[in-house]
């Protein structure tokens, strides 16, 4: 069975767009050696696998409260902050926090390695940081009881059909499709997105609202986006790092202490 590489420079002899091919051919080359961190994914995967099991775990006919957040617990399902203790729902969110700051030294360091400079590596950053945000805007808009607390069908489809308006958005098509049909689905994805929110509007009479978002994705964007800035501006030295981090443990006990720098201003 002949390499990728030895196919792309065959082909490139009668085809005209032999680079992209060859290019591509390497691409899959990278992925196929690039050695991956297992224990991280592992991780990552179950705490995905039980993020959306927490996320299944039946209402109306309630089971055992440790199936539940430790706070909220059967059968009026009410927030109490004065319950102690936790459950593992309450962990597989930490848990895939964890996970994720745990690869930007991976991929960060990888990046610098391979001489890419600084300013292209921190506007990847600003760019994935964005678009998580974008997503968590997008999907809090158009989920069905957000639309409507007794959602109709047409309610259920204008959600389907956020759900299908992703994939052109957030797909990656292959090198070998050319740049422009590439970018015109993008666009497309996004213009139609963008008209959709311009048109539903929400059981208080409002419509689009940038502070309607999914507060996890919301989550992922800031550590996405900060945690990976920090670590990139320290990451040949751990001291500034750990100041940082002293500074927002400091935030954090002191932002219910009344005339705190933090008090009223610290997202909780």
């Amino acid at each position: 069975m002949r390499s990728p590489v030895i196919s792309a420079v065959m082909v490139s002899a009668v085809e005209p767009r032999s680079m992209t091919v060859y290019t591509y051919s390497m691409e899959i080359m990278n992925e196929q050696t690039m050695k991956r961190a297992d224990a991280m994914d592992a991780l990552r995967g179950l705490a995905v696998l039980l993020m959306i099991l927490s996320g299944a775990i039946h209402y109306a006919v309630p089971l055992p409260a440790w199936m539940y957040h430790a706070q909220v617990p059967p059968p009026d399902f009410k927030f109490n902050p004065d319950l102690p203790g936790v459950t593992w729902v309450d962990l597989v969110f930490p848990f895939f926090l964890f996970s994720m700051g745990a690869a930007f030294p991976f991929a960060l360091r990888k990046k610098v390695e391979q001489g890419i400079p600084a300013w292209k590596i921190v506007l990847q950053i600003c760019q994935r940081g964005v678009l998580l945000a974008w997503f968590a805007i997008f999907i809090q808009h158009v989920k069905p009881y957000t639309l409507n607390p007794s959602p109709t069908a047409i309610n259920w489809l204008t959600a389907l059909l956020g759900f299908a308006l992703l994939f052109p958005m957030l797909l990656r098509l292959p090198l070998t499709v050319k740049p422009v049909l590439r970018g015109g689905v993008k666009v497309a994805g996004y213009a139609a997105a963008v008209l959709l929110l311009a048109l539903l509007t929400y059981p208080d009479g409002s419509g689009f609202s940038v502070g309607r978002s999914d507060i996890i994705i919301i989550v992922l964007a800031n550590t996405a986006l900060f945690g990976s800035l920090i670590w990139l501006c320290t990451m040949d030295n751990i001291l500034p790092r750990l100041a940082i981090l002293g500074i927002l443990f400091a935030l954090r006990l002191t932002q219910n202490v009344d005339g705190s720098c933090s008090s009223g201003h610290y997202c909780r």
